[in-house]
């Protein structure tokens, strides 16, 4: 059985994940791992696209199990609420 988490709060964690990515330094462990820079590039355009509130764009980029447990309605309707309470990233 497939657990149904609620949508602002994984929101909030692939908000969090992405910020991390993209504000990492150079000096952390990671940014030797030979794909950093595609990860660093991936997550700023997804942040990019949630600034934006471009709702599709965002849940096509999320992983299957992500995408499984959450309907495109609310994920919008999570994705504009947190864009007005936290405004840009």
């Amino acid at each position: 059985m497939i657990k149904r988490y609620e949508p602002s709060a994984i929101l909030i964690v692939l908000l969090s994940l992405a910020v991390n990515v993209a504000q990492a330094q150079p000096f952390v462990e990671g940014a030797n791992h030979p794909r950093w820079d595609e990860a660093v590039q991936f997550a700023s355009r997804w942040l990019d696209l949630a600034d934006e509130e471009r709702a599709e764009e965002t849940m096509e980029l999320m992983t299957p199990i992500f995408r499984a447990n959450l309907s495109l309605r609310s994920w919008r309707t999570n994705l504009e609420a947190k864009s007005l309470e936290m405004g840009a990233v």
